[in-house]
């Protein structure tokens, strides 16, 4: 019973603090976004198509920045890609709110 207790008083301590880290979500980066959208249609939509969810590519709608890294090395039918410095942060930023958009 005393186990039982102390947890809810613990987890009546760490509410306060999980409300704040929810509210600490900076705002979407739009400047970013768009710039990863210039990006993604130019270089990315042929294959994945406008909205980043057709095929032949497939769905990459919020993959990350660490993925897109991979990717463009190239890999099965996926050509190596050139990007510029920051191209692949802007294309992440895009996909991730692509993402955002469906949830």
């Amino acid at each position: 019973m005393i186990a039982r207790q102390g947890a809810g008083v613990l987890l009546l301590a760490l509410l306060p603090n999980l409300a704040a880290a929810q509210q600490e979500v900076p705002p979407p980066d739009l400047a970013l976004i768009e710039a990863g959208e210039h990006v993604f249609l130019r270089r990315c939509s042929r294959c994945h198509g406008r909205a980043a969810d057709e095929d032949p590519g497939g769905n990459i709608r919020g993959k990350s920045i660490n993925e897109i890294h991979v990717a463009v090395d190239g890999f099965d039918q996926m050509p190596p890609q050139r990007l510029r410095e920051g191209d692949a942060e802007a294309i992440a930023a895009f996909l991730a709110h692509l993402a955002a958009e469906d949830s």
